[in-house]
């Protein structure tokens, strides 16, 4: 085979290689668009203060704004610089997304545009059962019964109230994340992590 053809075979090689990269690289920013809400649209943020409820006004250069609490007892638990946990109403559904708090003034807040939203719900993700690892909330021992990659399940000895913030960690494993509690009824608590979580292996 001649060295010109050889030359001409590697530069096409190159060329289709570069084109099929560059497919890809627009291909996955188009995959991770963020989803925006609504005008009006449910908001809340889960903050290290607690929860806060509002309503979207709109997407700026700056960040999304959103209206003071939905309800004008609630206290504002967010401050400036806060990293906030959210849950916003889209038109394709629930979104979930983390961002900061970059303003806030009686008028409203604004937050930073979320770097990625998912639409997965906790309920949907892989949960495995267990029936005799040990885990603990806040240092008080007690037994996992389930896991997910963004909650749990645990059985405890005490009343956690709902929205309490908890640290949770599963004994002899990396798992080691904090959360809060959506729920604890007849002695089993029901955990959402603030950060999605690896499976360990047990």
């Amino acid at each position: 085979m001649k060295p010109q053809l050889l030359s001409d075979l590697s530069t096409t090689f190159i060329l289709a290689l570069f084109g099929f990269a560059i497919g890809y690289f627009f291909t996955k920013l188009k995959n991770q668009k963020t989803d925006v809400p609504s005008r009006g649209a449910i908001v809340k943020l889960r903050g290290p203060g607690g929860l806060f409820r509002s309503r979207f006004i709109n997407e700026s250069e700056e960040g999304w704004w959103l209206e003071p609490a939905i309800f004008s007892a609630d206290l504002n638990p967010l401050n400036i610089g806060d990293l906030v946990n959210g849950q916003a109403e889209t038109g394709h559904g629930v979104i979930r997304f983390q961002s900061s708090v970059r303003y806030l003034d009686e008028h409203g807040v604004l937050v930073n545009k979320p770097k990625w939203t998912a639409k997965r719900d906790r309920r949907e993700e892989p949960r495995k059962c267990y029936g005799s690892q040990l885990a603990s909330l806040d240092n008080e021992s007690g037994q996992l019964l389930d896991l997910s990659p963004l909650g749990a399940r645990v059985k405890v000895a005490s009343t956690f109230k709902r929205g309490a913030q908890v640290r949770f960690v599963i004994d002899g494993t990396f798992v080691n994340v904090d959360g809060y509690v959506l729920a604890c009824n007849e002695g089993v608590a029901r955990v959402r992590f603030d950060s999605r979580i690896t499976m360990p292996n047990l």
